[in-house]
């Protein structure tokens, strides 16, 4: 019994380790004309800013000082399969990325919930706590149908990273 118990913690471990990797080894970075996404050591991503597949479609400041986000994402994506990154300041600064998934709760008291689908598009909606204390911005990367967007407040099919979508506290 003792030994089933350790063979399964055993695999769970290893199985969360494998999961985080990807996610934690992730890093966004500009070149001069374009934009790629370096999910390892070897493999990088080309991306092209495409409002009508991934998009902020709206962004305000809400009565009692939090954030509000409306993100666009082609219907049935899973929300693992962007990354979010939030930004610093209006020049588009990153403070941190994770997967779209995990902003719910966590030390951001952020909370990301569907609130409309139609035309081929989930709309979701971001909310972030008010405690920021400059503004915050986002920019969202995905790799989908076999080809990498983002959308960071550029022209469409710009490959050159915009500064993202910004609010001023």
């Amino acid at each position: 019994m003792k030994k089933t118990i350790k063979q399964t913690l055993a695999i769970a471990m290893t199985a969360a380790t494998l999961l985080a990797v990807p996610v934690a080894s992730m890093s966004v970075a500009a070149t001069d004309n374009a934009t790629t996404l370096q999910a390892s050591n070897s493999d990088n991503y080309t991306f092209v800013e495409n409002h009508s597949i991934i998009d902020c479609t709206n962004r305000y400041k809400m009565d009692d000082g939090r954030f509000n986000f409306t993100i666009k994402l082609p219907a049935g994506t899973d929300t693992y399969a962007v990354t979010l990154e939030v930004t610093r300041n209006d020049q588009g600064e990153k403070l941190f990325s994770d997967r779209l998934m995990y902003f719910t709760g966590g030390i951001w008291n952020t909370s990301l919930r569907l609130i409309d689908s139609y035309d081929g598009s989930d709309y979701y909606e971001l909310i972030t706590d008010k405690s920021v204390n400059a503004g915050v911005g986002i920019k969202l990367y995905m790799n989908y149908d076999g080809a990498s967007y983002m959308a960071t407040n550029n022209a469409d099919g710009s490959t050159v990273e915009g500064r993202g979508y910004w609010l001023s506290a």
